[in-house]
């Protein structure tokens, strides 16, 4: 007897097509000020009827043709932002499917693992070296779960010390700390604002020079952003601690600490360099677990971050 699917009815800017569904088949409502969208979710296919003033369209695909599920975050407004659960086709992206949808980055990672679960496809994770897969069956394991069992691969070379400069690493009693210091590319970016501002502010404001043209607050803005930033480049250093216990990262200076991050190490189940999980931020080296997530690498270049990525999922798997 064929099993008589879920019904859901959704709207607005916020929405989450599986709210309250526990299994498929479902069929899923939506309804926006002036479309609505008729979802239909089965273990082999997904069908979807849009229905505006100025458009109509029906279509259907296998679910095998989905690579998985995958989060997002896209510019919405002038300074706001939608976190969203994407089912993501293999294909062309007009048969993608935006299941959950939120302005708030909250339970993104929670809802990702659902989806995932209920449609039995893997959870998909943007980094810089492309998109990494994790099967339902690898949610909520650990990195040495995941090493143990042979899901995830121990990359790192013990007899390799880190590439380039400003990385150093010392192991401290049962703990590897890493240490992160600007580079020398990263005061050739910011010197030149500052020796601009510091000409703009002697100059004066009298003669034909564009420099000379310049309004004093211009000199000011660059003078101070200059030196800032040179500051912080001698001033801040950044540290990783990774330890039985936990991986802890801070920025350290001679005056104490701040903006520290923490994390218990055998909840860790992400380890990637890429953005944030959600979405927010430059590319650094990401740790994750349900309980939270550490991110370290502000200075470091992709090889640097490779390294420790894989350098750290060796500790953690011991």
């Amino acid at each position: 007897m064929a099993t008589e699917p879920n019904k859901a009815r959704c709207s607005g800017l916020r929405y989450y097509l599986f709210e309250g569904v526990g299994e498929l088949p479902v069929e899923v409502e939506w309804r926006g000020p002036l479309a609505r969208r008729e979802y239909a979710f089965s273990r082999d296919m997904v069908s979807c009827r849009t229905r505006s003033l100025l458009r109509r369209r029906d279509w259907e695909a296998p679910l095998s043709a989905y690579r998985g599920v995958l989060k997002k975050r896209r510019k919405y407004g002038k300074n706001s932002y939608l976190y969203m659960v994407i089912l993501k086709h293999a294909g062309p992206p007009a048969e993608d499917v935006v299941l959950y949808q939120s302005t708030a980055p909250e339970n993104l990672r929670t809802r990702q693992e659902e989806c995932a679960r209920l449609l039995e496809l893997p959870a998909l994770i943007e980094t810089d070296e492309g998109i990494l897969e994790r099967t339902p069956a690898e949610l909520d394991r650990t990195v040495r779960q995941r090493v143990a069992d042979g899901s995830l691969e121990v990359r790192f070379d013990p007899a390799s010390g880190p590439p380039g400069s400003g990385l150093s690493v010392r192991i401290e009693g049962d703990a590897l700390l890493l240490r992160s210091r600007p580079s020398a590319l990263n005061y050739l970016l910011v010197a030149p604002l500052l020796l601009f501002g510091l000409v703009v502010l002697l100059s004066g404001t009298r003669g034909m020079d564009v420099l000379r043209r310049a309004p004093a607050w211009v000199g000011v803005v660059c003078a101070a952003i200059g030196l800032g930033g040179v500051g912080w480049q001698l001033l801040v250093v950044e540290e990783l601690l990774v330890s039985p216990h936990q991986v802890r990262r801070r920025f350290t200076t001679a005056w104490g600490s701040f903006a520290e991050e923490a994390v218990p190490s055998d909840e860790v189940e992400e380890v990637y360099s890429g953005k944030s999980p959600d979405g927010i931020g430059g590319n650094r080296v990401q740790f994750v677990a349900d309980s939270g997530a550490v991110s370290f690498g502000t200075s470091l270049t992709k090889a640097q971050r490779h390294w420790v990525r894989d350098c750290v999922i060796a500790v953690l798997s011991r």
